[in-house]
């Protein structure tokens, strides 16, 4: 790529929205599972109350948990973690790179940036990709309550801390792949909206799942 673009920073730069791209059909399958996983979170929350409720010697207890597995099978809130384990050993090693090859030493990109090898003397690349993983965050499905979501955003800052002293071309690879996130993931949103939401027995739907 470098040999094509004949600068190590537009080579990360293609380099992470062709990978990126490899992931779309994962990210896809991960979205459609999280979104369906958020429109039964009332139907789970109604079946975990009512095996409150009963003793584990109850027969009905074996109904329900029946029930809830049928429900974690439909919609799997672990596969929202699939896309971000497979980035990882793409991350390492583009980590291993910037700090170990002596041709990307003290190579500068976009003016400001001397060595993609150093941190950002300015903090931009930083900066943007809080900003970047924090509108991600906002856009992709979740299951948390909106509590919970609040404190998930704690962890773009703890991310940014972390980055502040990384490479400057890590944190441009990190932060391109947000930037290429957060448009497949509108893509995915106005595509394959939201189921609408599970009615509980004795319970009105809201309307929640047409956001």
């Amino acid at each position: 790529l470098y040999g094509w673009t004949k600068n190590y920073g537009w080579a990360i730069i293609v380099l992470t929205f062709a990978l990126n791209m490899c992931f779309l059909p994962l990210r896809w399958k991960s979205s459609v599972s999280m979104k369906k996983a958020a429109a039964l979170q009332p139907k789970m929350k109604d079946l975990q109350d009512r095996m409150k409720k009963l003793d584990k010697n109850d027969p009905r207890m074996v109904e329900l948990q029946k029930e809830q597995v049928a429900l974690m099978r439909e919609g799997n809130p672990l596969m929202g973690c699939l896309p971000l384990l497979l980035q990882m050993p793409f991350f390492y090693a583009v980590y291993a790179v910037l700090t170990t090859a002596v041709e990307i030493r003290h190579t500068g990109f976009l003016g400001w940036i001397k060595d993609l090898a150093a941190p950002d003397p300015f903090y931009v690349l930083p900066v943007i990709f809080v900003i970047s993983m924090i509108v991600q965050q906002a856009l992709t499905p979740s299951t948390a309550d909106p509590v919970q979501k609040r404190v998930q955003y704690i962890m773009p800052l703890f991310m940014g801390y972390i980055f502040i002293n990384a490479p400057a071309g890590l944190v441009l690879y990190w932060m391109v792949g947000n930037l290429v996130g957060i448009g497949q993931q509108y893509l995915i949103n106005k595509i394959s909206p939201a189921p609408p939401v599970q009615a509980v027995p004795g319970k009105p739907a809201t309307a929640r799942g047409k956001a």
